[in-house]
């Protein structure tokens, strides 16, 4: 009873916020960038009450720590997109796997390290736009997108993914945008990369790709 109150009153209190829209009085998405003074991190905890929120955009709130996704996003059962880009957030991609119905994910500009996690394509096969640009992620180009059919962009420049870019990457039949530039990638160019028929902007500088 206690945690339905705070709800009610956690939605009737971010009603009047600007950048919060609601329908028919539930919010169901949240557009707070740049927040002066930046979003309480205490703030969060209470976002995972709001049972129908479907977008959130905590972008440039200088919010900090481990990535908050079992503690903060995992009951939000309906969210499709998240981005918490340009903050601080550091550590390893842990729990983004629980984001079941995400279709886009941007954790750009932050301090994120390790490897992508190898099974994020098999909880996430609607994910259409990946943006982990400008982090510290690390380890071997990941085969596992080839399984991300429905990627449309997929932006990991500026961290220190290695290895060769495979052919597979032509079978990424809707992508629109690849940007792999700024990492330790090497080897030929893949002839495959010319089916992308809708592949509007492609960035590979800073590696040493062959063309």
């Amino acid at each position: 009873m206690a945690e339905a109150q705070r709800f009610e009153e956690l939605e009737e209190d971010m009603g009047l916020w600007e950048g919060v829209g609601m329908v028919e009085g539930r919010v169901h998405s949240l557009n707070l960038i740049g927040c002066k003074p930046p979003l309480s991190e205490a703030l969060g905890a209470e976002l995972g009450l709001i049972s129908e929120l479907q977008r959130i955009n905590l972008s440039e709130n200088e919010l900090g720590g481990p990535l908050p996704i079992k503690e903060t996003f995992a009951s939000l059962h309906l969210l499709r997109k998240l981005s918490l880009s340009r903050n601080c957030f550091s550590g390893p991609l842990t729990h983004v796997c629980l984001l079941r119905q995400l279709a886009d994910l941007d954790l750009s500009h932050n301090q994120l390290t390790g490897p992508l996690p190898a099974d994020l394509p098999l909880h996430l096969p609607e994910l259409a736009t990946l943006n982990l640009s400008h982090n510290k992620l690390s380890g071997k180009f990941p085969d596992e997108l080839r399984n991300l059919k429905a990627l449309r962009l997929l932006n990991l420049g500026h961290n220190s993914f290695k290895g060769s870019l495979e052919s597979w990457v032509g079978g990424l039949a809707n992508l629109q945008r690849l940007d792999l530039s700024h990492n330790r990638l090497e080897g030929n160019f893949p002839l495959a990369l010319k089916r992308l028929h809708f592949l509007e902007y492609l960035h590979l500088n800073n590696n040493k790709v062959k063309e």
